[in-house]
């Protein structure tokens, strides 16, 4: 069951650059030149699962590919 859903920029750390960067990464960050593109808005969703006690949180892009 849904608990909750949003709609957000999801950011991933990077331990090895100790800086935190879009999910799924983007072209051309990181260097000279123009700002890289804007990622699309990601769908945000915290599930329970009263049986287990468990939790699970998704989210999907709201772009075409619906990437998890």
């Amino acid at each position: 069951r849904v608990l909750c859903s949003a709609r957000a920029a999801v950011l991933l750390y990077d331990e090895a650059q100790k800086l935190w960067v879009p999910a799924g990464g983007v072209p051309g960050a990181g260097g000279a030149g123009p700002p890289p593109p804007q990622n699309p808005p990601s769908c945000v969703q915290l599930f329970h699962q009263p049986g287990s006690l468990g939790f699970r949180l998704v989210g999907r892009r709201l772009g075409p590919e619906q990437q998890v």
